[in-house]
């Protein structure tokens, strides 16, 4: 794990960076907003799957259907089931829609079987209590059956997974964009804070197309904003404070030396999954 943080400039009153602090407010918003009630209500929904014949019936079904699929995650959902942790498989289950479709459509327990009846019932209760989607909706999905949506190629930039993942993002936001917001103005900024947005979507579907999978998160479009640092500024010597696993220190270095060094980083956390 790399972080590197310039030191170099600090926000100004006098000129505030107020596009950075308006994306971290919007980003915070949505979160603890819409996010935060939609998994509130999910952890409901799930409760209510629990208590019922469903995990016996879907979920050992699903994993199958998984490893006949060649799914890169059957191992791991067959070592959930193994081990108990059949919220978590859940939680994969409700993310993966062509599962789901099947399941609506009566592919997964059909109508001949004995427990239909009592499975029928059952999901009618489960669905009664799951919430309108607002995640899936608006991230970007990597199914190949997923219809284009280039909406989501911004929107899925607002949308974060986990409170560390926010809060990760916004700390880096921050670090980096009042910088580059500065130097550029507060509508160029917004322009290429944007387009990064959209670039870093895009290269994802590239890479990931084809996945049962989501795409969220502000990390590409914060990545952009530390690549154009790092153009700005060339070789212009920066105080960094940086980290390298359990080591952290203070480094003074051209400001471009930073893009091939957190080029490798990513490959690196790639690499390691």
């Amino acid at each position: 794990m790399f972080y590197a943080i310039p030191l170099e400039s600090r926000p100004t009153w006098r000129n505030p960076p107020w596009v950075t602090v308006l994306l971290i407010v919007v980003n915070m918003l949505v979160f603890w907003g819409p996010q935060r009630s939609e998994d509130k209500a999910m952890e409901r929904a799930a409760q209510v799957y629990k208590a019922s014949v469903l995990p016996d019936l879907e979920l050992p079904r699903y994993v199958q259907w998984l490893r006949d699929e060649g799914s890169p995650g059957a191992a791991s959902a067959q070592r959930l089931l193994e081990s108990g942790r059949r919220q978590t498989l859940l939680r994969w289950m409700q993310r993966d829609d062509a599962f789901e479709h099947r399941v609506r459509a009566g592919l997964v327990v059909r109508a001949d079987e004995p427990h239909h009846a009592q499975w029928q019932a059952a999901r009618t209760r489960y669905e009664a209590a799951m919430p309108a989607p607002f995640t899936s909706r608006w991230a970007m999905n990597y199914a190949d059956d997923a219809p284009t949506r280039p909406v989501t190629w911004i929107t899925a930039a607002f949308l974060h997974i986990s409170t560390s993942h926010l809060l990760g993002n916004m700390v880096f936001l921050f670090l980096f964009g009042f910088s580059v917001e500065m130097a550029l103005g507060a509508r160029l900024y917004l322009s290429f804070y944007l387009l990064g947005a959209v670039g870093s979507s895009l290269l994802a579907a590239w890479a990931y197309g084809g996945n049962a999978g989501l795409g969220l998160g502000a990390s590409g479009a914060v990545s952009a904003l530390m690549g154009m640092y790092a153009v700005m500024y060339r070789l212009r010597r920066v105080r960094f404070f940086y980290q390298l696993f359990f080591y952290f220190n203070y480094v003074t270095a051209p400001a471009l030396l930073l893009l091939p060094v957190w080029i490798a980083n990513e490959l690196l956390q790639q690499w390691l999954g």
